[in-house]
């Protein structure tokens, strides 16, 4: 079936070289997980999880994430007051400027809920402060812990609540059985929403809802309990009226429904990337750009526009473990196999089963297959599951296993170049054979930081680079090895993925990535406008750096792009 999607243009980009440092120029997630509605004169915003705001005008929709100004693209709560749109995310809070089309900055923190009444806006952080914002931000008190809810009064009086239950009304505190999912105040008091149903706060006392509303899924603007059947399975996060319009914010995208409730509820597509957020892996073949996701099968951009492929039909498994492509496939290792694309576009899936009677044949030997590898010098292809290690020969392949030292059964990743090829496990370090005929194990006790290698890569010197998890990245250089951690400049020791771009080595961390120029360290996380500081793979394509993370793709600017770079218009589908 195809679905169009409306996405998010980017801008042309200015040089990356050694003098200057990189730039975050654009952010591309899914909009499929709304999480707020703040209606503002004739538009509608909606906040999403991955890419940022959706300024939905006159039936027109427009994405405004970091190349906007705002800061980061996972949005946790909007809100408006006095014509002005407020918008938290995961590393600040800013204002829409209507006279600019930007957003500016007015806080900086992990802010996660925002209140308004008609002329001030309030907001909560992670540490469990609440703030005044308008004109200007101002410290009014703060709870002993994070609010998942809050609400304000039209006199200011402040409700925060949390999902342990606990409930702050001014200067009452009560401890519900239900964790608090949202807070809204009406002419008759606090409406509070529990994951148990709801009640209305009347001075101390807490009066349960009807039975009509004990169903209720969310709040709606005027604190009225709503529910709707349509929704049943789906977190529905905010209900808001715009126009003639009545939209509902959930989970699984955001839906609109007109008039009469009989007429029912109908998805609104507002652009974006449609894998996502958690992205696993990135490649480039035929022209195209494919993304992995972590169960929501894989994207490709090409034309200006994406295309979603998602098992059984193509994939073995939506769980996508890697993308590697060579001059004539794109291979794609999935939780459940191996699916590869050729020139035409036609997959075609291979996984454990035919081996299973004969282990001669072109299949994997495990269930999972965690890696593939093409060599940059050879053009072998080298394929890792579970337990063992596979070389795709044209007829047949060649299999790996304990008689050639592959001995570890926790197998994650693979990386071959010049004939050498490289096999990272859980438990046994590095599995390593400089002829790809025999393995032999390298761990910690031959100098490798950490025995659990989470991503290897060689070079452009032919080094082996190694990232693990916790204790940073290790590099092997004419067989001795050095390694990185936070104390020599490392965001983070729990490293994900390590690529050479142009020279330089960029290590995806949990915490953001890391550049190491062979001097020092660089760093870009979520402050400096990262989709999201979990970062599982790197890769150049058309002269621009493309960063998967676990809130959508990142766009840094590395040079003149080939063909305008990369710059997403137009629809894409489903297919």
């Amino acid at each position: 079936m195809k679905t169009g999607f409306l996405v998010i243009g980017l801008s042309l980009l200015i040089g990356f070289g050694a003098q200057s440092a990189p730039r975050i120029i654009s952010t591309i997630g899914t909009t499929q997980r709304a999480v707020c509605l703040a209606p503002l004169g004739q538009a509608l915003w909606v906040g999403t999880t991955a890419a940022g705001l959706v300024r939905i005008d006159g039936g027109e929709s427009r994405i405004f994430s970091v190349r906007e100004g705002l800061p980061g693209a996972e949005v946790k709560d909007c809100a408006s007051s006095a014509s002005t749109l407020f918008a938290a995310t995961r590393t600040g809070i800013a204002r829409f400027n209507d006279h600019t089309g930007r957003f500016e900055a007015v806080a900086r923190g992990r802010f996660s809920r925002l209140a308004a009444t008609r002329e001030t806006v309030y907001a909560a952080d992670d540490t469990g402060r609440y703030f005044e914002l308008t004109p200007a931000p101002r410290l009014l008190g703060r709870v002993d812990f994070v609010p998942s809810a809050m609400a304000v009064s039209p006199t200011g009086q402040i409700a925060l609540g949390n999902i342990d239950g606990q409930l702050v009304i001014g200067g009452m505190r009560r401890r519900l059985a239900a964790p608090v999912l949202d807070l809204k105040y009406t002419d008759a008091g606090l409406n509070v929403l529990t994951a148990q149903g709801g009640f209305r706060v009347d001075g101390t006392r807490l009066i349960p809802w009807s039975a009509a509303d004990s169903r209720a899924q969310a709040l709606d603007e005027a604190g009225r309990p709503f529910a709707d059947p349509r929704f049943t399975g789906l977190l529905v996060t905010a209900v808001a009226q715009a126009g003639d319009d009545l939209f509902a914010a959930t989970d699984g995208g955001l839906f609109k429904r007109r008039g009469d409730p009989a007429k029912g509820w109908h998805p609104v597509l507002l652009g974006g990337m449609p894998c996502g957020p958690r992205l696993t892996g990135l490649a480039e073949f035929g022209g195209a750009l494919w993304v992995g996701s972590f169960d929501n099968g894989v994207c490709r951009f090409a034309d200006g526009g994406w295309t979603h492929f998602f098992g059984p039909s193509r994939l073995p498994s939506d769980m996508i473990t890697g993308l590697e492509a060579d001059a004539d496939r794109l291979y794609i290792t999935t939780l459940k196999g191996l699916s590869t694309v050729d020139q035409l576009g036609e997959f075609t899936i291979t996984t454990k089963e035919p081996c299973e009677t004969n282990r001669r044949r072109n299949c994997p030997w495990h269930t999972a297959v965690p890696g593939v590898a093409v060599d940059d010098v050879t053009a072998d292809v080298w394929l890792a599951d579970n337990g063992a290690v596979h070389r795709l020969g044209p007829r047949r392949w060649r299999h790996f296993y304990t008689q050639r030292g592959i001995t570890s059964r926790r197998i994650t990743g693979i990386a071959a170049s010049g004939g050498r090829v490289a096999v990272g496990t859980i438990d046994r370090g590095i599995h390593f054979s400089s002829d790809g005929r025999r393995f032999e194990t390298i761990d910690d006790q031959q100098g490798l930081a950490g025995n659990w290698v989470m991503d290897l890569r060689f070079d452009r010197q032919g080094r082996l680079w190694a990232a693990t998890c916790t204790r940073g990245v290790s590099v092997r250089d004419q067989d001795r090895w050095r390694s990185f951690g936070t104390g020599d400049g490392l965001v983070d020791d729990y490293t994900l993925s390590v690529r050479d771009i142009r020279g330089q080595i960029w290590i995806g961390t949990l915490s953001g990535i890391s550049i190491y120029d062979g001097r020092g360290f660089t760093t870009l996380t979520t402050d400096q406008g990262l989709s999201g500081n979990e970062v599982h793979d790197i890769i150049e394509f058309r002269d621009q750096v493309v960063v998967a993370t676990d809130s959508g793709l990142t766009i840094l600017a590395v040079g003149q792009p080939r063909n305008g770079g990369f710059q997403p218009s137009g629809d894409g589908g489903t297919d």
